[in-house]
């Protein structure tokens, strides 16, 4: 199945819990959708791509974003 780039609120599960990160969804899958995380720089609201990718189900996606302010330093 064909799928547009987006970015959305998922939930990435712990033993106890979830936390909630910003991710962008490459393409989606038979369990699910792959995703890229992104990490948020500090003291501003812009989001730096991370190297991380996983398979996420369609449950955990919480809420569909708007574009990312992205930063542009190589730097986290």
């Amino acid at each position: 199945m064909s799928l547009s780039v987006f970015y959305a609120l998922v939930k990435v599960h712990g033993k106890k819990s979830f936390r909630l990160f910003v991710a962008r969804i490459l393409e989606s899958k038979e369990e699910g959708f792959k995703v890229q995380f992104f990490k948020k720089s500090r003291n501003t609201m812009k989001f730096s791509e991370t190297v991380k990718q996983n398979t996420i189900s369609c449950s955990d996606v919480v809420k569909r974003l708007s574009q990312l302010i992205l930063g542009s330093s190589g730097r986290f």
